[in-house]
C-alpha cells in the first residue's frame, strides 16, 4: 500500500537493544465508578490490560472512554472500586508520581519551547541528569525521525510532526505505561493512515502498555491487540478485532464496529454450531452461530456488507432483491439492494474492475456462505 513505503520510524532505534527489552506494565481496573451528581458515568466497570498490550477503549461521545482513562491517568477521582499497577494501588498516588507517559488530543506542546526542548521537558520535570537527558532526546529524535526539526518550534511544524514531538515527549522518561487519548483526531485522513503504521511499529518495538481511546473503530481495528468496546458507562464486549468484527456481542457492537447489515429473523432450530433462520415472508437460511447456546425464536442476524455477492437472479440459493442504487467508489462498488420484504442490504463488491455495474431496478440475486451470517441473540 502507499501508506506502507512512507516508511516508519528510524529502523536501526527501533531495533536497539536498550529500547527493545522495555517490557509495560499490567493494568486492573476493578469495579470502578465514576459519577457526576445523579449522572453514573462508569458502572462498576472491571478491566485488566495484560503488560505490553495495547487495549483500545472504543466507543461514542459519553460512552466512558475517556473518563476511564482520565481515573488511570489520575485527572479524575476514583469514586468506587479500585485501579492497580503490578498489583499496587494508585488512586492516592499523583498523576505526576505514576510514571505514565501521556499523548493529548491536542498535543499539548509548549509553544515557546524548540522540539528537543519539549521532548526534554518531561526528563527535566523528573530530575534528569543533563547528559542523560541529552543522550535521551537524540535517541527519541532518531527514532521519531526529527533530527533535523529538533531547533524549529511547534508553530513551525507540520499537524503530524508536532503530533511526532507529543509522542516523542510521552516516551522519552521510558514509561512502562502510555496513555493516548485520540491523538489522531486533529489529522487529515492520509496522514492518520500513516501515523496508523507508525504508532503500531513503536509500541511493537518498546514494549511498553498503551492504552488508546477513540471514537474511530478504523483506528481501533489497526492498532489494538484488544478493543474494549464501551457504551453507557459499561464494557459491552471486550475481544481482539477479529473477534469484534466477526462475532459482535450485540447488536451495538455489530453497527459500530464496521458496516453491518442487520435482519429480524425467527431462530427455527440450532444444530452443531449452525441456525436455521426465517425471514419474514419465509425465506430460510443457515447462520453461524459459534459455540453459543441460541435460543429458538426472535433473534438478530448480522451479514457484513462485503461478504455478501451478487449473482444472476435464477441462480440456487439465493435470495432475490432489486437494485436501489450503485456508487463507484474506487477500490470498492457499493451496491444496495431492496428485498421483497422491503429490507435494504447494503452489498460491497471488492473486485469492481472485473464486475459489471447492474442499473437501478436491475432484478438480481443475493447470496452468502453460512460462515458469513453470525445471529445475535
Amino acid at each position: 500500500m502507499p501508506i506502507a513505503a512512507q516508511g516508519g520510524f528510524g529502523a536501526a532505534a527501533l531495533t536497539s537493544s536498550r529500547t527493545a527489552a522495555r517490557i509495560g506494565s499490567r493494568i486492573d481496573v476493578q469495579a470502578v465508578t465514576r459519577q457526576f451528581g445523579k449522572n453514573v458515568v462508569l458502572d462498576r466497570l472491571s478491566l485488566s490490560i495484560e503488560p505490553g498490550e495495547f487495549l483500545t477503549l472504543l466507543g461514542p461521545s459519553g460512552s466512558g472512554k475517556t473518563t476511564l482513562l482520565g481515573m488511570i491517568a489520575g485527572f479524575q477521582p476514583v469514586d468506587g472500586g479500585e485501579i492497580s499497577v503490578d498489583g499496587k494501588p494508585i488512586q492516592d498516588v499523583p498523576t505526576h508520581k505514576r510514571g505514565f507517559g501521556m499523548v493529548f488530543q491536542n498535543y499539548a506542546l509548549f509553544p515557546h519551547m524548540t522540539v528537543a526542548q519539549n521532548i526534554a521537558f518531561a526528563l527535566r520535570m523528573a530530575g534528569i541528569g543533563r547528559r542523560d537527558a541529552e543522550s535521551r532526546v537524540r535517541e527519541v529524535l532518531q527514532i521519531l525521525r526529527l533530527g533535523e526539526h529538533e531547533h524549529k518550534l511547534p508553530s513551525q511544524l507540520s499537524g503530524g510532526q508536532q503530533q511526532r514531538v507529543a509522542i516523542g515527549r510521552a516516551i522519552v522518561t521510558r514509561p512502562k505505561v502510555v496513555l493516548m487519548d485520540e491523538p489522531l483526531s486533529a489529522l487529515d485522513r492520509r496522514l492518520r493512515e500513516s501515523t496508523l503504521v507508525e504508532i503500531r511499529e513503536l509500541h511493537r518495538s518498546l514494549g511498553m502498555t498503551v492504552i488508546f481511546v477513540t471514537h474511530d473503530q478504523s483506528e481501533a481495528l489497526a492498532l489494538s491487540d484488544r478493543i474494549a468496546v464501551l457504551d453507557g458507562g459499561r464494557i459491552v464486549q471486550l475481544g481482539t478485532p477479529s473477534q469484534l468484527y466477526r462475532e459482535p456481542a450485540n447488536r451495538f457492537v455489530a453497527g459500530f464496529v464496521g458496516e453491518s447489515n442487520l435482519l429480524e429473523v425467527n431462530v427455527l432450530q440450532v444444530q452443531g454450531g449452525i441456525a436455521t433462520v426465517e425471514l419474514e415472508g419465509g425465506y430460510g437460511f443457515p447462520v453461524h452461530t459459534g459455540e453459543r447456546s441460541i435460543a429458538v425464536g426472535p433473534a438478530m442476524v448480522m451479514l457484513r456488507p462485503e461478504r455478501l455477492q451478487l449473482v444472476a437472479v435464477d441462480a440456487p440459493g439465493t435470495m432475490r432483491a432489486t437494485v436501489v442504487d450503485a456508487v463507484f467508489l474506487g477500490e470498492i462498488l457499493r451496491v444496495d439492494v431492496r428485498l421483497a420484504n422491503g429490507r435494504v442490504l447494503q452489498v460491497r463488491i471488492m473486485d469492481c474492475e472485473q464486475f459489471k455495474i447492474p442499473p437501478v431496478g436491475a432484478e438480481v440475486g443475493v447470496q452468502w456462505d453460512a460462515a458469513d451470517g453470525w445471529v445475535i441473540a
